[in-house]
């Protein structure tokens, strides 16, 4: 499957959202830039729309009405700029942490939920029945992770909870232009340690315990996760890193490594 370890392509930039079409300038957004579009022509008055006087007290009095709407302006600028840009141009990666799943165990739970898809994903304190859907890859061999970073997508050609050997892949974007941050952002938080459920599409509750954190590059994702094969795990991936609002990309992946555990 080295043709699908590429995740991860962000859909947060989206359009261009413009803040304040009345306002004397038009503030908008195009990925995490701010760009402040002059409305007003040279011979413009920028309150009234007026001819502009060459001299006298009328041109005095309209280049001391400019001067103040500038600073109005600029101060507007600042306040959306702040609005709108809670998250940095780059998500702070987190340091590598703990120890890959290593033993060859046969992962607990009754066999017939072997064969049961997983439909959510729960991290106590952190995410709440986040829905799954099964995925394969795209056109361009990249994971098809779903749109919405409210959706994880689970490869569906690699493990399935509870299986004896192999990885249960499970990924989901960081972000959206249209529905902003996903519950995902909150894997940065996650510590060494912290259980994990999934739950199947048959009702059973597959237990997990987050035993390492490593971050990849984007375009480099270790091959091993994409098959059935191998150490019994459960890995968690979204971005993280620096964000390209041209290419609509992170720099890099974070990933969450688990090993099957009894339930509570």
């Amino acid at each position: 499957m080295g043709g699908a370890r590429r995740f991860c392509p962000s859909t947060r930039s989206g359009p261009v959202v413009p803040l304040a079409a009345s306002a004397p300038d038009s503030l908008t957004r195009r990925g995490h830039r701010i760009h402040l579009h002059g409305t007003g022509g040279p011979g413009t008055a920028w309150s009234t729309g007026r001819p502009w006087p060459a001299s006298g007290p009328a041109a005095r009095a309209l280049r001391r009405e400019r001067r103040l709407l500038r600073l109005g302006t600029a101060s507007f600028a600042l306040a959306a700029a702040a609005l709108l840009c809670p998250l940095p141009v780059a998500v702070p990666v987190p340091p590598d942490a703990g120890s890959l799943p290593v033993r060859a165990m046969a992962a607990p739970g009754p066999a017939a939920a072997v064969h049961s898809p997983p439909v959510a994903l729960t991290v106590p304190g952190h995410l709440t029945a986040v829905p799954v859907d099964a995925v394969t890859a795209d056109r361009q061999g990249a994971m098809a992770v779903p749109d919405s970073p409210r959706r994880l997508g689970w490869w569906a050609l690699g493990a399935l909870p509870g299986a004896p050997h192999g990885t249960v892949l499970l990924a989901g974007h960081l972000d959206s232009a249209a529905e902003g941050a996903g519950p995902f952002q909150r894997l940065h938080s996650v510590p060494v340690g912290a259980r994990v459920q999934v739950t199947t599409a048959d009702g059973t509750r597959h237990h997990y315990r987050v035993t390492a954190r490593r971050s990849h590059p984007a375009a480099a994702l270790p091959r091993d996760l994409f098959g059935s094969t191998g150490t019994p795990r459960l890995v968690l991936v979204t971005c993280t890193g620096a964000f390209d609002p041209v290419a609509h990309t992170y720099a890099d992946n974070l990933l969450l490594y688990a090993e099957p555990v009894p339930g509570p």
